[in-house]
């Protein structure tokens, strides 16, 4: 076998490579389009409306502003900076993504040689790459984007802990706790992985003295905790627009996720891993525990009590969206590892490898071509420009997806057909320029027989076969 199959370097490479197929594809995939354009509907109002970190607007808020409580809009002001060099397109912020993300895997490797040994780290890294990482960490989604910036950030702790210079050591902690810090913010979920890597810390070389500059995480961490449970609740307040879930009450979430228990099993043996990938998770805990590899239980418990509290609070929210998963699919990578590094043959962990990643993988690869459903969306633009000026707010009867206002470059409202009849009045009132009816898969209830007019606008009915090519 050639010597740089056993080089991580080349799998991170090879992944790289892989994923640029269609990067500059706009949201249409199958899977998340929705929550990929209000990233981007944030980013494009950054290069229309000026930078405003504080003010993060939607398009979606109907009459309002826009401006509403979400997370830190790291990711789309970083997108929104590539555009001001080059010009906006919707495709900037995967490859934004997909750069932090094979960086951290470089840095986990690193982590985990120091603390574990070569060949666990390895596997490790080998499978999260492609877990359901593979897929996310191509998406303009903070979820990938906020766990990599975490990884980064302890990886810089530990190379100022090594440093033979105090001037280096305190310019990795202080880049660390900044990369740590927007991590977080970025994506509050991401403390998941940051706790499960905490009990690894110790086993770091460098002595107490120079790993009291984890001191220098607390104002970040006394940010973070100010954006989202003091200015997010007060720009929602402020501006009347509810958009970013903060979770609900303990009592609720457990019910949900009481009533579902097969989906949320499901986010563990099928979308995290796939199925053998988790089977080898699953050995991974008898094994560890026979070899009493208490510091690696710890990690894996301390990450799957901070999951649990994030299940707890989402709720029926955490069943339908596997992207809850992402902060604890490296844990589940290392259990996997370790089970694979036990195997007693080289051919046997090279070939369980094999499966995992076509398995992983192959199960993903629809999610690199544009939806035959969504496809029609790419040309709405140009449709609504024939009868809307720019500035004008409309009505799609997209329901809750605001996907088709994000093309159709518009602000306004979503809803379904029927509430856009029985409200006309009101959005005539509120300024609304015309409805767009969309059909097929679009459409929210049925199309009226005797069409709506708003403002003496006809409304538009958009009749795109949306199920045909």
């Amino acid at each position: 076998m050639p010597k740089f199959f056993g080089d991580i370097r080349f799998f991170i490479v090879l992944a790289f490579a892989l994923r640029l197929f269609n990067i500059t594809l706009a949201p249409v995939e199958v899977g998340h389009n929705w929550r990929q354009t209000t990233v981007l509907m944030v980013a494009r109002n950054f290069v229309e409306g000026g930078f405003d970190l504080l003010h993060p607007r939607v398009d979606m808020a109907g009459e309002l502003t826009g401006i509403t409580g979400m997370e830190f809009p790291l990711l789309n002001a970083a997108h929104a900076a590539v555009s001001e060099v080059v010009g906006y397109d919707h495709w900037y912020g995967r490859l934004i993504v997909l750069i932090f993300s094979s960086w951290a895997m470089w840095s986990l490797f690193a982590l985990l040689r120091r603390v574990l040994n070569a060949r666990w780290a390895h596997h490790t890294v080998l499978i999260l790459l492609v877990s359901l990482w593979f897929i996310y960490s191509r998406k303009v989604m903070p979820d990938v984007f906020s766990c990599s910036l975490v990884i980064l950030g302890v990886h810089a702790f530990v190379l100022g802990w090594e440093a033979a210079k105090k001037y280096a050591w305190f310019l990795w902690s202080a880049l660390g706790a900044l990369a740590i810090t927007a991590g977080l913010l970025s994506k509050l979920p991401s403390g998941i992985l940051l706790a499960g890597m905490v009990p690894f810390l110790p086993g770091m070389k460098g002595d107490w003295t120079r790993k009291a500059s984890l001191v220098l995480l607390l104002p970040g961490l006394t940010f973070t905790c100010w954006w989202y449970f003091r200015w997010v609740p007060h720009l929602v307040e402020e501006y009347g627009f509810w958009h970013f879930f903060m979770g609900k009450p303990a009592g609720e979430g457990l019910a949900d996720l009481a009533a579902q228990p097969g989906e949320v099993l499901k986010h563990f043996y099928d979308r995290s891993l796939k199925y053998v990938g988790f089977v080898a998770a699953v050995s991974g805990v008898v094994v560890l525990v026979r070899a009493k590899q208490w510091r690696v239980l710890l990690s894996v418990g301390a990450a799957l009590v901070a999951l649990a509290v994030i299940a707890v609070r989402a709720g029926d929210t955490f069943v339908r969206h596997d992207y809850y998963m992402i902060p604890f699919i490296p844990f589940l990578a290392l259990l996997a590892g370790y089970a694979l590094t036990r195997l007693p043959k080289m051919w046997m962990r090279v070939a369980l490898l094999a499966i995992i990643a076509i398995e992983g993988v192959g199960n993903r690869v629809h999610d690199f071509f544009p939806s035959a459903s969504q496809r029609a969306l790419l040309t709405l633009e140009a449709e609504v420009d024939h009868a809307f000026a720019p500035d004008a707010r409309i009505v799609i009867n997209s329901g809750e997806n605001p996907a088709p206002l994000y093309f159709a470059h518009r602000k306004g409202w979503v809803m379904r057909s029927e509430e856009i009849q029985a409200r006309e009045p009101e959005l005539r009132t509120l300024g609304c320029a015309g409805a767009i009816y969309m059909t097929r898969s679009w459409r929210e209830g049925n199309i009226p027989t005797s069409l709506v007019t708003l403002e003496d606008q006809p409304a538009i009915i958009v009749l795109w076969d949306l199920g045909v090519e």
